[in-house]
């Protein structure tokens, strides 16, 4: 700081004391909801049920809920057809399924593909709430290959973020912590699948979104014998998470 009197002194962002000597950014409250003190510099926290937007500061409730707000179309910019689906997971990326997205180990032309969030039909529809999303980056998981099953996730990262009130008010799906090998899914669970995915034998898709809840079952016998039904090869350690529904399937006509 800079001495003024006797005992006196006058400190430079961030520091306090009598002599200056406290180093405290969190002072002057700079994150929306908690803040932490590190060497040089602080980081923002958010509660739980939040999530940290990009810009380091402030928070975005997340949703559990069924209610897709999230779900986006990733759209061919070529013929607009709908080629895959995806999960807005914060205001700056989106997870879907490297098949969608990734050829031999690399994610595609992020030029090639269209975002659009609050679809209710299909790309080759406007819908009055659509929000038009631009790729920036294609994070492919390491190691994927076409027709695996196991690690088959990719993210996206977009140009610019989500404009901060249009995501607080759609809520990124939560997305929560998984440590000490803690199962995120469980077998029982209840999950609920979205997407234009094929609604019937002869129907290729549907133009409205459809979804439909399933149950989580892990890879158990029930599973790997639907698999093997199917010619499905299915090699692993067990990382996949397989569900089951009496009447549907997630795999046709809907990737990611």
């Amino acid at each position: 700081g800079t001495c003024v009197g006797l005992e006196q002194c006058t400190c430079l962002r961030d520091f306090y004391g009598q002599h200056c000597d406290v180093y405290n950014p969190c002072v002057l409250s700079p994150c929306e909801q908690e803040c932490v003190v590190g060497t040089n510099n602080y980081t923002c926290l958010c509660k739980k049920g939040h999530i940290l937007a990009a810009n380091g500061i402030s928070c975005i409730r997340c949703a559990h809920s069924n209610k897709p707000s999230w779900h986006v179309a990733l759209c061919n910019v070529a013929d607009d057809d709908t080629f895959c689906s995806g999960t807005v997971i914060s205001d700056q990326w989106v997870v879907t399924s490297a098949g969608c997205v990734c050829k031999s180990g690399a994610g595609i032309d992020t030029q090639t593909i269209s975002i659009r969030l609050g679809k209710n039909r299909t790309c080759a529809h406007t819908d009055s709430d659509e929000m038009q999303l631009s790729a920036e980056e294609i994070y492919c998981y390491p190691g994927y290959s076409p027709g695996k099953l196991t690690i088959d996730i990719a993210v996206i990262k977009l140009q610019h973020p989500i404009p901060i009130n249009a995501i607080k008010q759609l809520q990124p799906l939560c997305i929560d912590n998984v440590k000490n090998g803690k199962k995120l899914f469980f077998s029982g669970h209840g999950v609920e699948i979205f997407g234009w995915g094929a609604v019937g034998e002869t129907v290729k898709r549907d133009d409205i979104l459809q979804s439909n809840g399933h149950v989580v079952v892990d890879m158990t016998l029930q599973c790997r014998e639907v698999f093997q039904r199917e010619n499905v090869q299915y090699q692993g350690d067990g990382g996949i998470m397989c569900t089951i529904a009496n009447t549907t399937s997630s795999c046709i006509g809907n990737y990611g």
